[in-house]
C-alpha cells in the first residue's frame, strides 16, 4: 500500500537524519575538547605569514583566540565560531597548504549558518559594528582601526550574521 510505503520511507529518512545529527554533535564535542588542548603559539604559522607578513603576523595572532593543530590534512590554525545564542557552534580550520583533493585551505566543523567570530574585544563595540567576510579581512580591519570586527565566514553567511549584529550591537 502506498501510504505504508511512504511512512516507511519517512521513518527511514528520519533515522538517517538523527544518525547524521548525532555524528555531527559528537564531532563538535570531540573537537571542543581537542581545541582546549591546542597551543596558542600561532604567530609563525604560514597562513598568518602569507596574509600579514612576518612583521604583522604576531599582532594578527593576538587579535583572536587562534590555536594551532596538525592532523592528517596538515598543519592548521583554528578558531571558534559562535552562534547567535552566544554558544560555540563550530570551528573553522585554515590549513597552511590546500590539502590534497580539496578546493581550498578551509574546513568547518559544526554549524556555520548564522555563526560568526569576533576579532578584537566585543565589549569595545560602540556605535557602528563592522562585519568582514573572512578572517583575514576582519583581522586587517582590526589591526588598521583598532575596532572589533565580526567574521561572517563567507558571503552567503552575511545575510544571516548582519541582522543579528544590527539587532544586538
Amino acid at each position: 500500500d502506498y501510504e505504508a510505503e511512504a511512512k516507511a520511507r519517512k521513518a527511514k529518512a528520519d533515522q538517517a537524519e538523527a544518525r547524521q545529527k548525532a555524528y555531527f554533535a559528537k564531532r563538535l564535542k570531540d573537537f571542543d575538547e581537542l581545541f582546549q588542548t591546542l597551543p596558542r603559539d600561532v604567530s609563525d604559522h604560514s597562513y598568518l605569514i602569507k596574509k600579514f607578513g612576518t612583521q604583522l603576523a604576531p599582532q594578527a595572532a593576538l587579535s583572536i583566540d587562534l590555536r594551532r593543530g596538525n592532523d592528517y590534512l596538515g598543519d592548521f590554525v583554528v578558531y571558534a565560531l559562535h552562534g547567535q545564542n552566544g554558544r560555540i557552534t563550530g570551528y573553522q580550520r585554515i590549513y597552511a597548504e590546500i590539502p590534497k583533493g580539496r578546493d581550498d585551505d578551509k574546513d568547518f566543523i559544526g554549524k556555520t549558518k548564522g555563526a560568526f567570530a569576533i576579532v578584537g574585544d566585543a565589549e569595545k563595540i560602540t556605535g557602528r559594528a563592522y562585519i568582514a567576510e573572512g578572517l583575514a579581512n576582519a583581522i586587517t580591519y582590526y589591526l588598521t582601526t583598532g575596532k572589533p570586527c565580526f567574521v561572517a565566514l563567507n558571503a552567503g553567511n552575511l545575510e544571516h550574521v548582519a541582522p543579528f549584529v544590527r539587532r544586538e550591537y
